[in-house]
């Protein structure tokens, strides 16, 4: 049974490359019949939109497209560009987030958009076709664990691969700010894989327009 929820678990849309901090308001609910508090995790890949590197796998029957289409445009992915923050404004990243049992907590996820972040388009080219391609989407995943949860205890015989988005020995891609590793105990190695969290996915295409255009 999960150790939270988020009652509004996607979002996908356009906005401006222009707009700045966007907020996405999220409830989060602590099913259990217990208080908890919860850690948060955060990272974001910025490249080529899903659908078109699908379309070019589809056309060629190789991943080999994909993977130049997102080389080609400087996709790499990271952590920083996106934050939860309660209602309030203050940031959760690296401070729990209490629910008493059965309650809910309110907050929002705020993507820090950068006009950097929008690439040129750009043409792949892979045996006779072509592909005019930019680095225009901004994935993000959240996750949501309680680090006390007794099922946590048990996966002293697993070993996590870490995750390369917060290994901090990466440059940053394009409009996300430089590279830290998290705290011990904030890392993606410490999710615990047999804990069933809250998850959040946002996938944001960004465009040349102005934020007051439509």
């Amino acid at each position: 049974k999960p150790t939270a929820i988020f009652e509004k678990d996607f979002f996908e849309g356009k906005i401006s490359k222009d707009v700045g901090d966007f907020s996405l308001p999220v409830i989060l609910k602590n099913p259990t019949s217990k208080d908890k508090k919860y850690r948060v995790f955060i990272s974001s890949f910025l490249g080529v939109e899903r659908e078109v590197m699908n379309k070019a796998v589809s056309l060629t029957d190789r991943l080999r497209p994909a993977r130049m289409m997102q080389h080609t445009v400087g996709g790499d992915g990271g952590i920083g560009a996106v934050e939860l923050k309660s209602e309030n404004g203050e940031s959760v990243m690296r401070k729990e987030i209490s629910i008493p049992a059965g309650g809910i907590w309110r907050g929002k996820l705020v993507h820090h958009i950068k006009p950097s972040m929008l690439g040129k388009q750009v043409a792949v080219k892979h045996g006779d076709l072509k592909f005019h391609v930019r680095r225009d989407t901004l994935t993000t995943s959240v996750i949501v664990w309680d680090p006390e949860d007794a099922g946590t205890q048990e996966m002293d015989y697993i070993r996590v691969k870490p995750d390369n988005s917060d290994d901090g020995n990466h440059a940053a891609p394009p409009g996300f700010p430089k590279q830290h590793r998290p705290p011990k105990g904030w890392r993606s190695e410490d999710i615990p894989l047999s804990q069933v969290g809250a998850y959040f996915v946002s996938v944001l295409h960004l465009e040349d327009r102005s934020p007051q255009s439509k």
